[in-house]
């Protein structure tokens, strides 16, 4: 992931020794590139709140499971 930062920022910093006027790529660059980590993070988050969200539901449902089916065996013996 560095590595293809650093890909992507090379230009900027070329860029940066030239005059003003030609100087707006790197300006369009460098706000892709924080659009793009800030994309990247929110996305991550998405995924693991995901993923976070079917962990925690298939653990209360297999409680919710075990302690159901325990309570149905108990009641068959009564």
């Amino acid at each position: 992931m560095y590595y293809n930062l650093l890909k992507l920022m090379t230009p900027l910093f070329i860029s940066s020794y030239i005059p003003i006027q030609y100087n707006c790529f790197s300006i369009y660059r460098f706000s892709v590139i924080i659009c793009f980590l800030a994309l990247n993070k929110i996305f991550s988050a998405i995924l693991f709140s995901v993923f976070f969200y079917k962990v925690t539901k298939s653990v209360f449902v297999l409680y919710f499971y075990s302690e159901y089916s325990g309570f149905a065996r108990v009641k068959q013996r009564l």
